[in-house]
């Protein structure tokens, strides 16, 4: 399996019955994963956001999915 490559694009999801809805991407893209993620995790802890089920998945450059994320996963 290839290493994903950047820029890293991030995507708000919303979880509808069993099914992850695209809430949108956000505008400017990251250069590093590490950096993706922090963005991504700050996007989701928002108050407004926090009232329904929304996590966040972030893409590299081939829209590749390279990782996943839903506010319990880090309660585990």
């Amino acid at each position: 399996m290839s290493q994903p490559h950047p820029p890293f694009f991030i995507e708000i999801l919303e979880l509808k019955g069993v099914s992850a809805v695209s809430k949108g991407r956000l505008a400017e893209p990251s250069e590093t994963l590490d950096d993706a993620e922090r963005r991504a995790e700050l996007e989701v802890s928002t108050e407004d956001l926090r009232r329904c089920s929304v996590g966040f998945r972030i893409l590299d450059d081939t829209g590749r999915e390279v990782l996943r994320r839903w506010p319990n996963d880090r309660d585990a």
